[in-house]
């Protein structure tokens, strides 16, 4: 048998840290991507005035609604929110995106923020997908 001497390295702290770092840059983008497709679905009414049919973004004739939509990403960066902002449109974002009753009249199903998630799943693995190098 020939003695040969191997010498091996422990990267798994430099690739922890890394991953981590990655996952921080790719959580933000999927956060900014996610609230750039939501505000995009946000039309302005025709010249009917009409609002957008059930089932569709709703119309933003003032484009509050289109405004108000934020993220955040917590200190920690695991984990983030995108929506509109309570303290701007109160609760029409959420009157509109699950059909609720809001200010005595009931309004229609009309989801933007879940369309826009399902507009981007597709793309959502790809920003993980090459984070760690060898």
């Amino acid at each position: 048998m020939i003695g040969y001497k191997v010498q091996t390295r422990d990267n798994f702290r430099r690739v922890r840290a890394t991953r981590k770092k990655e996952d921080i840059k790719n959580l933000g983008h999927a956060l900014r991507l996610l609230r750039v497709v939501a505000r995009r679905s946000l039309k302005k009414p025709n010249k009917s005035g009409d609002p957008s049919p059930e089932g569709q973004p709703p119309r933003s004739p003032t484009r509050r609604l289109k405004t108000s939509i934020l993220y955040y990403l917590n200190a920690a960066k695991t984990w983030g929110l995108v929506g509109p902002d309570y303290r701007i449109i109160g609760r029409a974002g959420a009157a509109h995106e699950h059909g609720e009753r809001f200010r005595g009249d009931q309004y229609p199903e009309r989801p933007f923020m879940s369309t826009a998630l399902e507009k981007i799943r597709p793309r959502l693995s790809k920003f993980w997908a090459r984070s760690v190098r060898y």
